[in-house]
């Protein structure tokens, strides 16, 4: 019964051992229980509708492949084979999930979203169409009836919002790239999370990490503090810039966003990464905790 679901955080950070685990945490960030203990990187958690399963990515040099787990960390299953294949969501009716494929290890396009059931079954494109151009991160409007996802179908790396229908139809730009003149480089919009209950869509908005010279310069200075985490209505309006930081994540009421801070504004040794939680418009902002050491994206839910 819903009594006994409990709202917590799944966040992939780095085990003792160093490599990038799941953890389950309470919803205010303390009390971390480890939950995989693979030997490949375990991250991109996303928790099922019912609160039995996750849905995480497990990547080594040569795959990257969704599988699934039982809370309890039991029943470790594996969904994809072939490609590479990401960021999972599920519907809200958790019949299925979809993630991001791309048909060659070496990640080159095409990206393209695909849909699957539960089961890993049945696996099609969301929109089938041909193209030199990429599609990724899906996130899904509460009813089930939308996705959103980021594309560079308008150009090179040139990544936008848009949306479709969950069958592909209505495909609908929802945001346009900036251009940066002092930094010389193209701002994206990438990464959106839907909320779960309110009409907006929060997502990422900056300066790839690829324009980075990693020398200190003042330029990588700027790019780096060009990464702000957004919210917009879910038609592509009222696009505002609310905090630093990067892959947004609503709490189950969304009354919450929280996200990484790439800024290390707290000054963490090791690593280790700051979680934001703030109110949608930028308010109450707060560092909800810290992880030991690296960090590699998490999910909010009710888990049984």
């Amino acid at each position: 019964t819903d009594s006994e679901l409990v709202e917590k955080i799944i966040v992939s950070e780095e085990d003792v051992n160093g490599a990038l685990q799941l953890f389950i945490r309470d919803i205010d960030g303390l009390n971390p229980t480890q939950l995989t203990f693979n030997s490949n990187k375990s991250w991109m958690p996303a928790i099922s509708p019912n609160g039995k399963k996750i849905a995480y990515v497990e990547e080594s040099n040569v795959s990257a492949d969704i599988y699934l787990i039982n809370i309890d960390g039991t029943e470790n299953q594996l969904l994809t084979s072939g490609g590479i294949n990401i960021t999972p969501v599920w519907t809200p009716d958790g019949n299925n999930i979809l993630y991001t494929h791309t048909p060659t290890l070496n990640g080159t396009i095409p990206q393209r979203i695909f849909i699957m059931e539960a089961n890993g079954f049945n696996k099609t494109a969301l929109i089938n169409e041909t193209g030199n151009y990429s599609e990724v991160v899906p996130t899904i409007s509460p009813d089930g009836s939308q996705v959103a996802f980021a594309s560079d179908r308008s150009g090179h790396d040139q990544f936008e919002i848009w949306k479709a229908n969950i069958d592909g139809a209505n495909l609908t730009q929802l945001t346009t790239i900036g251009y940066d003149s002092i930094i010389q480089a193209n701002i994206q919009q990438k990464v959106p999370s839907w909320s779960p209950v309110v009409s907006k869509i929060a997502l990422w908005r900056g300066v790839e990490m690829n324009e980075l010279n990693l020398d200190g310069s003042l330029r990588d200075q700027l790019i780096v503090q060009s990464w702000k985490v957004c919210v917009m209505n879910t038609d592509g309006t009222e696009l505002t810039a609310i905090d630093f930081g990067d892959d947004p994540a609503w709490s189950t009421d969304g009354q919450y966003i929280y996200h990484p801070d790439p800024m290390n504004r707290d000054q963490n040794p090791n690593n280790a990464i700051s979680i934001k939680k703030h109110r949608p418009n930028g308010s109450d902002n707060i560092t909800l905790f810290k992880t030991t050491r690296g960090f590699g994206r998490m999910d909010v839910g009710f888990i049984e």
